[in-house]
């Protein structure tokens, strides 16, 4: 009876048997009996097994045809990338990536001269690792001289990689497989994963389609998507290529330095007006003095008479009203200051509107409608349209930082008024548009534009022939002189927020050779 216990537990097939029947299985197509094959091997006690089970599954999940639902249409920017689906999600959510390692603290100073695998198991085992190893890794071999001074536990498992010609594939945070590093091996062991990134407001859509064109060509991403309505990027590949291709991505959308612009509108108005010179009376009363056809000189009213001429009843009578000299002098002045402040990104505009929204007729009939006119029928009058137009100051603002110090604004000033003119119930606008580009430096102030407008009325009145007498017509008729000026100044002064590109901190990003790429840990 032992005998036969003994009989039927010799021919069950021992974790090593089953793992090369799994390798068979695999090198021939039949992957799920592969998978099958490792997970009997891994649950007979052998861990490499159990971790080429789960790197098989992960390339058979990433090479399955995944079912697109039908998703809304949305209408979208052009792009040159394909749209991220809902399908796309659901893969990112399975194609995870592996963990990562937890590394120890500090640096350290190895000197070895050991096999391949001696070198791998000590230093596992003095960062604290459990290492499992791929059944083709060989057990012995040449030795190596391995060195590091003052390096951090992460270099040291990059450059002993390098130095063995092998790859590791974390399992857990505190255990990694190593497989040597061959193209049969990176296709075996190597996991497919997909990132799905969003992206910051700021980031216009030009901007990030022009990045992520640039990271695709650079990096040779299997598949990047591009969603411009709900901003994010898609990525799917294997781990060695897409997680710098993360780091890369960030690095260049990364945080962008803002700049605060303080404006000043500056407004100076003057009125000077002057009235001199003498009034003369412009009208005279004309009467008769004679009594002759019941005429009755008495009732006249003779408080103004200045004269008379004739005799008897040829006696006439003139009337003059009074001479009147004025001198008098108006002076007005008047200041206005706008203060405000804008801030705007590196590279995005910044608007601001200072006035009111005003309604400018800009259709209307004005002809004849019948009515009134005994006409059968009236002509029907449309109602009148009308465009509000912005009055006051509209300022466009676009900051290009280059460095600490110095920036460049694209300035676009605008400023319409009212001419309190009219062409057909229509009133006529006064627009006055400056556009400039001018580099400062940061917290320096300048002057982008100005205008000064001058106006003098001059008015003369008095009796025509006497007032154009020269020398003498000046005093013998009234002047009106009225001078108005008006200066405007518009300065700003920009700060720089936050970091500039010349100064923001970036981190290497490792990539290995061509023929070897490094795989992240």
């Amino acid at each position: 009876m032992c005998l036969a216990a003994a009989l039927c537990k010799s021919a069950e097939p021992s974790p090593r048997a089953l793992a090369r029947q799994a390798q068979k299985a695999e090198k021939s197509g039949s992957s799920a009996e592969a998978v099958l094959l490792y997970n009997q091997a891994a649950a007979r006690g052998d861990l490499n097994s159990a971790a080429k089970a789960e790197a098989l599954k992960g390339r058979l999940l990433g090479a399955l045809p995944v079912e697109k639902a039908a998703a809304p249409t949305v209408e979208t920017p052009a792009s040159d990338f394909s749209p991220i689906t809902p399908a796309d999600l659901r893969e990112a959510r399975e194609l995870l990536p592996p963990p990562d390692l937890k590394f120890p603290s500090g640096n350290f100073t190895l000197d070895y001269t050991l096999t391949p695998r001696k070198l791998w198991e000590t230093c596992g085992k003095l960062f604290g690792f459990e290492l499992l190893f791929d059944s083709d890794f060989p057990d012995a071999g040449q030795q190596l001289r391995f060195r590091s001074q003052d390096e951090t536990a992460r270099q040291v498992l990059q450059a002993l990689s390098i130095a063995t010609g092998s790859f590791i594939v974390p399992q857990k945070p505190n255990r990694f497989l190593v497989v040597k590093d061959t193209q049969q091996k990176r296709q075996e062991f190597e996991p497919v994963v997909a990132v799905v990134l969003s992206l910051p407001d700021p980031i216009t859509v030009q901007e990030m389609q022009e990045t992520a064109r640039t990271v695709q060509q650079v990096m040779e991403i299997q598949k990047f998507g591009v969603d411009n309505v709900r901003r994010m990027v898609m990525m799917r590949d294997r781990i060695s290529k897409i997680r710098p291709t993360q780091a890369l991505f960030e690095q260049l959308l990364g945080a962008r330095p803002a700049v605060m612009i303080e404006m000043e509108l500056y407004e100076v108005r003057a009125t000077y007006a002057n009235q001199y010179g003498t009034r003369l009376p412009t009208s005279s009363n004309l009467f008769w003095l004679s009594s002759l056809f019941n005429n009755d000189p008495s009732k006249v009213d003779t408080g103004g008479l200045t004269g008379s001429f004739g005799r008897g009843d040829s006696m006439f009578g003139l009337t003059l009203g009074s001479a009147t000299v004025t001198a008098t002098a108006l002076k007005g002045y008047g200041k206005t200051l706008q203060k405000t402040f804008v801030q705007a990104l590196n590279g995005q505009p910044a608007q601001l509107l200072l006035g009111e929204k005003f309604p400018v007729l800009t259709a209307g009939y004005f002809g004849d409608t019948g009515a009134g006119t005994g006409s059968p029928e009236e002509v029907f009058r449309p109602p009148p349209s009308f465009q509000f137009e912005n009055l006051g100051l509209a300022l466009k603002v676009t900051p290009f930082v280059h460095g600490e110090e110095e920036m460049s604004l694209e300035v676009e000033a605008e400023f319409k008024l009212l001419t309190g003119a009219e062409i057909n119930g229509i009133p006529i606008l006064a627009n006055r548009k400056f556009t400039s580009r001018v580099r400062l430096k940061n917290d320096e102030w300048a002057v982008i534009g100005g205008l000064n407008q001058d106006t003098e009325t001059i008015n003369k009145s008095g009796i025509p022939g006497l007032m154009n007498v020269p020398i003498l017509g000046a005093a013998l008729r009234t002047n009106n002189i009225e001078t108005d000026s008006t200066s405007m100044l518009l300065v700003m002064r920009p700060r720089i927020l936050g970091v500039t590109p010349g100064s923001a901190q970036t981190s290497a990003i490792f990539l290995g050779s061509e023929s070897r790429p490094a795989m992240p840990f």
